[in-house]
């Protein structure tokens, strides 16, 4: 994660980057209990599996996109290889 957010930083403020996705991250840890019950109290289902459905769903989707940027990146280096 730190190596797709430190490039777009700027270099003095890098240790300021980290930190804040470090905060992020943590806050995410913190709430997502909260809103997995919500969603599961939404569709009226509240067993555990079904919170780890949840997780499952949106870690599939994460790493879609992040496959996704990862193939875009690569295809823009070989065409600037090319060039």
């Amino acid at each position: 994660m730190y190596d797709i957010l430190l490039p777009g930083a700027p270099e003095k403020s890098s240790n300021l980057a980290v930190s804040l996705a470090m905060v992020s991250c943590n806050l995410g840890s913190f709430g997502s209990p909260y809103v997995i019950k919500w969603l599961g109290d939404l569709v009226g289902n509240t067993n555990s599996v079904f919170s780890f459905i949840i997780g499952a769903v949106l870690f599939f989707i994460m790493a879609f996109v992040f496959v996704l940027t990862g193939l875009k990146k690569s295809q823009s280096a070989l065409a600037a290889d090319k060039k």
